[in-house]
């Protein structure tokens, strides 16, 4: 565990010895808070993936059972009124063994973004680098590599668009309330 902690500090640049202050600290994010956001309540979840380092907006829903980036929660964003249901899975990096990385695969860590009114369905996979756009929709079981344009539907492993979605215009009725 501490060789995995010593290659993230050297990849983020923190000198060694601030170790002990790192190790604390990823311990919380990639662990203690991860597993405390399962066992907590809709509503209280989030606070404690906002702790992870997640940026979350307002009246979003994060079930549970979803797993946000344990390694980097601060390069996840989740937007206003987004749901992200049971089983979802949002990755920002993918990193393979020291064999594949050397030869086949690169490591990989880019920012996530899921915008304002996204729907992430049961077991949906969001791998890094994706933003879901505006009022998208990931249906279940879909492993997303790409980007998502805004009010689309996406299915599938790969996710492709299989559907618009009919953009409503806020009229003053609706704001008022």
């Amino acid at each position: 565990m501490f060789r995995t902690i010593i290659k993230l500090m050297r990849e983020r640049s923190i000198p060694l010895i601030w170790l002990p202050v790192f190790f604390v600290q990823y311990t919380c994010k990639a662990w203690l808070f991860l597993l405390l956001s399962e066992v907590m309540p809709p509503g209280i979840s989030e606070k404690f993936h906002r702790w992870r380092g997640v940026k979350v907006g307002k009246d979003v829903f994060i079930d549970r059972h979803a797993r946000i980036d344990g390694a980097y929660p601060e390069r996840v964003t989740i937007e206003d009124q987004a749901r992200i249901t049971a089983g979802a899975c949002v990755m920002a990096h993918m990193k393979a063994g020291e064999y594949l990385t050397e030869n086949y695969f690169p490591v990989v860590v880019k920012d996530v973004r899921i915008c304002k009114y996204a729907f992430i369905g049961l077991n949906a996979v969001i791998l890094p680098g994706v933003i879901v756009g505006e009022g998208a929709v990931v249906t279940c079981n879909s492993v997303v590599f790409q980007s998502v344009k805004p009010y689309t539907v996406v299915s599938g492993n790969p996710a492709k668009m299989v559907s618009r979605l009919k953009q409503r215009e806020k009229t003053k009725e609706t704001i008022d309330g």
